[in-house]
């Protein structure tokens, strides 16, 4: 199989009440589309999934008070898309204090289970820095495509 490849994203959506993140206009069948979700570490849930399911756990990508700056919780939901375009877009109830998300779209993926070999997730504490911390890992197949997700 071929590596994976980037197709694109989707219009970065933001409010303080539920949005739906579009899909990206060229979205086809068998795309993997991540929504990233980023909140002022207030739990994020989907009212309306339309498929999307959660990877991760929230809890392992949050850091800082809830509703108070600097906080930051990001939540990864994928979905393998059924329909050209990406279908129905999921919504994201209101967290609170805000909500960020865009779907982006990856295609060459492997076609069965997860789209994933490995996944690591975590947080560098709720302080407000220029510097991140990514966890890392170790792929165990060829043509991996590595997708490194960050919030501030």
């Amino acid at each position: 199989m071929a590596l994976p490849t980037y197709v694109g994203s989707g219009t970065f959506t933001s409010g303080a009440t539920a949005i739906t993140p579009p899909f990206h206009t060229s979205t086809a069948v068998d795309d993997i589309a991540l929504l990233v979700v980023e909140s002022e570490n207030e739990a994020i849930s989907l009212s309306a999934a339309e498929g999307f399911v959660e990877a991760g756990a929230q809890a392992n990508k949050a850091a800082g008070t809830a509703a108070v700056n600097p906080a930051n919780r990001i939540a990864v939901y994928w979905k393998r898309v059924t329909v050209a375009g990406g279908g129905t877009a999921p919504t994201v109830a209101a967290p609170g204090n805000h909500a960020t998300a865009a779907i982006h779209s990856f295609r060459g993926v492997r076609l069965t289970g997860n789209p994933w070999n490995v996944f690591a997730d975590g947080n560098d504490g709720g302080a407000n820095d220029t510097s991140g911390v990514v966890p890392g890992a170790t792929t165990t197949v060829a043509d991996c495509l590595v997708v490194i997700i960050c919030g501030s």
